[in-house]
């Protein structure tokens, strides 16, 4: 699934050659954590204990905020 991809995805995004290049990543990087989300949303209706996917979508909500919050920011300096 996504979430092994989008933490290297940021790593991508740290190394980039410039701000464009990093703000492009970390939109890369946010829409895969939203997948993640999605996949887990539909995990929770059939596949894993309500414990084990509440703690799962936990924690790509909050990554998802991180990405978001980071793109954001990057975006506002690039203007």
């Amino acid at each position: 699934m996504d979430e092994v991809y989008y933490p290297r995805r940021v790593e991508e995004a740290q190394a980039g050659q410039s701000k464009a290049d990093f703000i492009s990543k970390t939109m890369i990087a946010l829409k895969e954590a939203n997948e993640t989300c999605y996949w887990l949303r539909l995990f929770a209706a059939e596949v894993w204990t309500q414990e084990g996917i509440a703690q799962l979508q936990a924690e790509a909500d909050e990554l998802t905020r991180v990405l978001d919050s980071m793109h954001r920011f990057y975006q506002r300096i690039q203007a």
